[in-house]
Order: C-alpha cells, then sequence, then structure tokens
C-alpha cells in the first residue's frame, strides 16, 4: 500500500499543479477579456491587433500555451476537460474582439452590402426566399429581434458563432473517425488555427460564403454519423441519422450554394467509391457502408432547384465560363499584378504566401499522408477508420479539380474553394498528426511526443492567431467602419443635392449606400445610388482633384483613407500633402465634417 500511494502522489502533484496552471489560463483570458471590454475603440483602427491594448494579447497568449500544455500533459477527465474550454474560449475571445472593443461594424465591401441586406429583411422589403443565400440575414434579423442589438452587432455576433460551430465540430467530426480521445484532443487545438480563413476570399467578417465554409463541419459530421453509425433499420433518408444528413446537408444550401455544391462533390464522391468497393469485394468495410445514392440524388435535387432558375446563378456561371476560356484574364494576371504591388510595399508573393498559407500547407501534407496510411497502413489498424478517411482523401480529387478550373478564370472563387478544402485538411491532417505521433510514441515515450506536439502547435498556433484579422502585417487593413464614418456616409446621403454623384480616394460611397438605404424587393438599391468616381493619383498628388470632373462631384475623404494610403500603402499612389492640400484648393468646398469624415463639394461650373 504504501508503494502505491508513493507511485499516486507524483500523479496527484502534477494533476494538483496542472489545475493551478489552468486557474491562471482562465484568470489571464478574464483579465483580457475584461481589458478589452475596458477599451472601446475610439476612433478608426487600421490593425485591430495595433489598437488592442497589449495587455489584452498577453492575456490571450497566456491562457492558449497554459490550455495547450495542460491539454496534453493531463490524462483524460476534469482537467483536460477544462483545458479545451479554455483554448476554445481564447480563440472565441480573439474573433469576437470587434464586439467586445465596441466596433461599430466589420467589413468594408460586400459585408456592407449583406448589412443592406439584413436590414431589408428586417423592415419586410425583401423576402428572405428571393435571396440567393439568405442564412446570415435571417439569423442576424432572428438575433436582433431577440436581443434588441442593431443589426450591424448581430451580424458580427452570427460570424463568432460560425466560428464556434466549427470549433466544437471538428474534434467531434475526427472522435467518430478515429475512435481516440488522443486524436479528439488534437483536433480540437488544430480546429484552434481556424485554417479556412485566407483574407483573400474567407473572411472574417459577415461573409456568407466564409460561415457555410465554417458551418459546413455540421453536416460533415452527420455524413460520417450517417456512415459509421447507421444499420440497416437506419438508412433510409427518413430514419434519424438519414433525415439528420439530409437537413444538415439542405440548410447548407441556405448558407451558401457553392459550398454546398462541394457538400455534394464528397457526396457523390462517396457514392462512387462505394458502388467500386461492393463490385470487388461486398464483404468489405466500404462495402457494408449505408449507400449514399439517395443521399446524393436528394442534395443535388435541392441544390438545382435552388440555384438553376436563379439570374444571379446564371451570370454567374457565364461569368466564370467567361474568365476561364476568354484569354488575357484569369488568376495567372492578377496574381502577378498583385506580386508588383507587394513588392513596392516592401513584400512579395512569396512572403504573403507563408504568412497565409505555410500552416495550411503543413496540413495539406499532413492530410496526404493520412490517406497514404489509410491505403498502404498496417492490417491491424481499423479498417473503418481507414474507410472513411478514404472516403474523405478521395474527395480532393474533384474538389481540386474544381479549384483549378476556378482558379484559371477566378481567384475569389478559387480561394472560397480553398476554404472549404482547409475544412478537409483539417481533419485529415489530425488523423496524419495522430498517426505520426503514435509513431514517436513508440520510439520513445508518450511524454516525449506529447513535448513535441505542444511545442509544434504553439508554434502554428502563434502563426495563426496573427493572421485571424487582415492588418498591416498581411497588407490589409482590418476593414474596421467606424460609427462616425458611417454616420457621414449617411449624412451625406441625407443631404445631396439631387443625383449628384460621389468621388474620393476609393469607391466605398456605394457599399456604404447598401447599408444605409437597403434594397427594395426587385433587388434594386432602396434609395439613390451613389454612381462613385475614384480621382487619379496624378491628379491627387497635382493638387488638382477638381480638374478631373467635368460636373458637380462630392468629395469624400474619411480617417480610413488617409490612414490607409499613408500608413499601409506608404503613399504609393495618394500622399499625406495631397490630404493635407485639400481644404486649400480652388473649387473644392467642405460642405460637412466630423473626426473621421469630410466631405467637399466639387464646383464644376467654376472649372469650365
Amino acid at each position: 500500500m504504501s508503494v502505491s500511494r508513493a507511485r499516486q502522489r507524483p500523479s496527484d502533484a502534477v494533476e494538483l499543479t496542472l489545475a493551478g496552471a489552468l486557474a491562471i489560463g482562465f484568470f489571464a483570458l478574464t483579465g483580457a477579456i475584461l481589458l478589452a471590454r475596458g477599451a472601446p475603440a475610439t476612433g478608426y483602427e487600421l490593425s485591430i491587433y495595433a489598437g488592442t491594448p497589449m495587455f489584452v494579447w498577453v492575456g490571450v497568449g497566456i491562457a492558449m500555451v497554459v490550455a495547450l500544455i495542460c491539454t496534453f500533459l493531463s490524462p483524460p477527465g476534469p482537467v483536460r476537460r477544462a483545458a479545451l474550454f479554455l483554448g476554445g474560449g481564447g480563440i472565441i475571445t480573439v474573433v469576437a474582439l470587434p464586439l467586445l472593443r465596441g466596433y461599430w461594424y466589420v467589413g468594408v465591401g460586400d459585408s456592407l452590402s449583406h448589412l443592406g441586406w439584413a436590414r431589408s429583411v428586417v423592415d419586410n422589403v425583401v423576402d428572405p426566399a428571393s435571396l440567393f443565400y439568405p442564412s446570415i440575414h435571417t439569423a442576424a434579423t432572428a438575433l436582433s429581434i431577440v436581443t434588441g442589438s442593431p443589426l450591424n452587432r448581430t451580424l458580427l455576433l452570427v460570424v463568432v458563432c460560425a466560428i464556434a460551430v466549427f470549433l466544437l465540430l471538428i474534434p467531434l467530426v475526427v472522435r467518430e473517425l478515429a475512435g481516440d480521445d488522443r486524436a479528439f484532443v488534437l483536433a480540437a487545438v488544430s480546429a484552434w488555427l481556424l485554417l479556412p480563413v485566407n483574407h483573400v476570399a474567407v473572411h472574417m467578417t459577415p461573409h456568407p460564403s466564409t460561415q457555410a465554409i465554417f458551418v459546413s463541419a455540421v453536416p460533415i459530421f452527420a455524413l460520417i454519423l450517417y456512415l459509421s453509425r447507421a444499420d440497416a433499420a437506419s438508412r433510409s433518408l427518413f430514419s434519424s441519422y438519414g433525415a439528420l444528413l439530409f437537413v444538415t446537408a439542405g440548410a447548407l444550401v441556405l448558407f451558401h450554394p457553392m459550398q454546398a455544391l462541394n457538400l455534394f462533390m464528397v457526396f457523390g464522391t462517396v457514392w462512387i467509391v462505394q458502388i467500386v468497393a461492393r463490385l470487388r469485394n461486398a464483404d468489405s468495410t466500404i462495402g457494408s457502408h449505408p449507400p449514399m445514392g439517395a443521399q446524393t440524388f436528394a442534395l443535388g435535387s435541392f441544390l438545382a432547384a435552388w440555384m438553376v432558375s436563379r439570374e444571379r446563378f446564371q451570370r454567374a456561371v457565364v461569368g466564370v465560363l467567361a474568365d476561364v476560356f476568354i484569354p488575357g484574364g484569369g488568376s495567372g494576371t492578377q496574381v502577378s499584378q498583385r506580386g508588383v504591388s507587394l513588392t513596392e510595399l516592401g513584400g512579395g508573393i512569396e512572403v504573403l504566401f507563408s504568412k497565409l498559407f505555410l500552416v495550411g500547407a503543413l496540413y495539406f501534407a499532413l492530410a496526404a499522408l493520412a490517406v497514404l496510411w489509410a491505403w498502404f497502413g498496417s492490417a491491424d489498424d481499423s479498417t473503418e477508420t481507414r474507410a472513411l478517411v478514404t472516403y474523405l482523401g478521395l474527395s480532393f480529387v474533384p474538389l481540386s479539380a474544381l479549384f483549378v478550373a476556378y482558379y484559371a478564370g477566378s481567384p475569389t472563387l478559387a480561394f472560397r474553394q480553398l476554404g472549404f478544402l482547409s475544412v478537409l485538411a483539417t481533419i485529415l491532417g489530425v488523423i496524419g498528426f495522430w498517426w505520426l505521433l503514435g509513431g514517436l510514441r513508440r520510439l520513445t515515450s508518450s511524454g516525449a511526443a506529447n513535448t513535441v506536439a505542444v511545442v509544434v502547435l504553439v508554434c502554428l498556433l502563434a502563426l495563426s492567431l496573427v493572421i485571424v484579422f487582415p492588418s498591416p502585417y498581411i497588407y490589409k487593413t482590418t476593414q474596421h467602419v467606424s460609427e462616425q464614418e458611417m454616420a457621414g456616409y449617411q449624412t451625406a446621403f441625407d443631404h445631396r443635392a439631387g443625383d449628384t454623384g460621389f468621388a474620393g480616394v476609393s469607391g466605398a460611397a456605394d457599399r456604404y449606400a447598401d447599408a444605409t438605404y437597403g434594397f427594395n424587393s426587385d433587388r434594386t438599391l432602396a434609395g439613390p445610388s451613389p454612381s462613385t468616381d475614384i480621382v487619379t493619383p496624378e491628379n491627387f498628388s497635382n493638387h488638382s482633384v477638381a480638374s478631373q470632373y467635368d460636373s458637380d462631384r462630392y468629395f469624400v475623404v474619411a480617417e480610413s483613407d488617409v490612414q490607409r494610403e499613408a500608413t499601409l500603402y506608404k503613399e504609393r499612389s495618394y500622399s499625406v500633402s495631397g490630404f493635407q492640400s485639400l481644404d486649400e484648393q480652388r473649387r473644392l468646398n467642405k460642405v460637412q465634417s466630423n473626426d473621421e469624415f469630410s466631405l467637399y463639394r466639387v464646383d464644376a461650373e467654376r472649372n469650365r
């Protein structure tokens, strides 16, 4: 008995130490949340990383390191569960920083238009069923009605909720795949990396395609449950597992049809693999799985019914085909042009790729390793796990082919496709990582393998957390929309003279009009359209803005324009002296201003 107690004490001491470390981690995260809440943004912030107090990041960093260490060093039990909760809470805290710090909104492109669509849904002007992807608009509307919060806040909350779904479902998918607690832990930590975010076409803003990518983990989980758990009595479309799969897959159509198309290709791949496997050996593991024919047909039918008759879908198909087959366009040209711009800013495509895609590339490599293990692994390994990995691994073939087709014509669609592929790469990459760590445990010890996992994942997490939001680190702005800037645009729209157009150093006025007016039932802007012209760098630098226009204009200058051009783009096109000269230029009369927004009237009559 004394020997037994002697052996137990170190374990108790280690567990007590880990519990103490967890307490420190929770205190650090709580302090970070309170400090972020107590330091609201007082104006436009080019970078949320620079605008957020340093001790917020210190607190989050401590919490994440503690969570990683305790997750891998503690045995299954309450300490490990608390560590996983702490790490997930740290990621949610980072993602929710715009809400915590009182950002009015995030997203100056499509996201502002989606705010307008949501506003139109609330006003009962637009039927949600008429939207191509109504999910985030209706979700934000429901949250606004229930909580009383404005739409600009609830749309940001939808972004956080989609991330939370991803963080929860990825480890559940892997646990169902591998049936191993260590793989579950590794999957939970890998989900913290948020690999689908690439800031080219997958953004941390209200953006239906992005939210669809993250919630696609739900139907993928339902698919794995259906394949691994449905028995002969529950294989129909209307059984419990069958209905769950169809409902979650159909819901993805409403989030974004493009991502539902990707899921349809996964379903189709599984079905084809099953057909081939049954022809070769009906008694194989794959041969015993419930057939996917009915599910594939049902999803395909719903997807086609939702998309094909819509004008938006038809225009998109024509546009992609034109980009692919008309020479002189496509991604190659655009990437080349972007490379020149980055070089002028002191970076380059190679540098940007390493910042955005290095961690993801590692997981794609681990995913390839998982597929090889599934095909050539030991006969002692789980045949069920190998079969499920085979399904997802072979799904990369049609999905990657579609990525190549997109890339030939549309970089936006290609990088959206990459976002969905990154969801599968996260899942399969965990399996590859788990297999490698298993080999390392056999060669050394469990403690050594866990130490390696912690060190590697701390490094990967650090590389990932610095690109959760866009910032000058990746040559972008955080896309903060301040309340004063929004108010400035709204006042300018309310008091504009007739149909006088707008101009500026960016073409943002039309997006702010979308957010302000919303849309009519015929999908047209509910208010007057503010046509936008961009002043040339030459006229701006020569302090002769008015000379560019032969009719009256409103010239917009926002603090976001000044900081973007001066700090991020280093005055490459528009200089600080040009902004400072506006008050002194002839034919420019300031008619409206607040701390972050100025509006000038371009007098074209005098110009003539």
